[in-house]
């Protein structure tokens, strides 16, 4: 009986020792979000100036009536930083393209119909951020990406890699984002951007800079209409 207690406390210590010694892992969890809804009543959309299907099926547009509908937004994000140097973002969406558009559906924008239960849940970003100043800021994932020039080539939520780093007067980042991909052999017909981004800062108010953007399209194509010509 003597053997039996000092096994228990032995082995009670033991636990005790292995818990100790394992570190709390701590996260500073961030939420946001925002819900916006508005009402329109418009002459402009309904006749099909906003190239919607009534304009398309060459509607006479001095007959087309003003329409009137509510839409409804809600975006939701959520960070996980888990220390000063690594950080999981993620962002969500959830739309209604109007009150009263379907119900049961499984489709971006429905569920504004009586009975809702739709799923229409978008997913925005799902990213890894590792910040390490004297090295290199990295961005792994599903991501926002803009180029250099304000969205002229290209701004929109894209999957890749995005390596930068920040020096006194100057900022250098690489990046590679797979747009496409779904071909029978996976990344032999994918649609690929390699971007390259310099800034310097010359004075507080000049600045120079440089870009380089390759976006490969690998993808096939089994017929091609030079100039529309189906002919050739």
């Amino acid at each position: 009986m003597k053997c039996s207690k000092r096994f228990l406390a032995v082995a009670a210590a033991g636990a005790l020792t292995a818990a100790t010694a394992i570190p709390a892992l701590a996260l500073e969890n961030e939420f946001h979000g925002t819900f916006s809804s508005y009402y329109d009543l418009s002459n402009y959309s309904a006749v099909g100036n906003d190239g919607t299907a009534s304009n398309a099926a060459g509607l006479n547009q001095a007959k087309q009536g003003t329409e009137n509908f509510f839409a409804q937004r809600v975006r939701l994000a959520y960070s996980a930083l888990a220390s000063d140097n690594v950080k999981l973002v993620t962002k969500f969406e959830l739309d209604y393209g109007f009150w009263g558009n379907s119900s049961y559906a499984v489709k971006r924008n429905s569920g504004g119909a009586i009975g809702a239960d739709s799923v229409n849940l978008e997913t925005k970003n799902l990213y890894l951020e590792l910040n390490y100043p004297n090295y290199l800021k990295t961005k792994i994932g599903m991501q926002s990406n803009t180029d250099a020039f304000k969205g002229v080539i290209y701004d929109a939520d894209m999957a890749g890699l995005l390596f930068s780093h920040q020096y006194d007067n100057a900022e250098v980042s690489a990046g590679f984002f797979r747009w496409n991909d779904n071909g029978a052999t996976l990344g032999k017909n994918s649609y690929d951007l390699i971007s390259l981004d310099a800034k310097y800062n010359v004075t507080k108010e000049v600045k120079v800079g440089a870009a380089y953007y390759y976006i490969g399209d690998n993808r096939s194509i089994t017929t091609v209409t030079p100039n529309g010509d189906p002919t050739g």
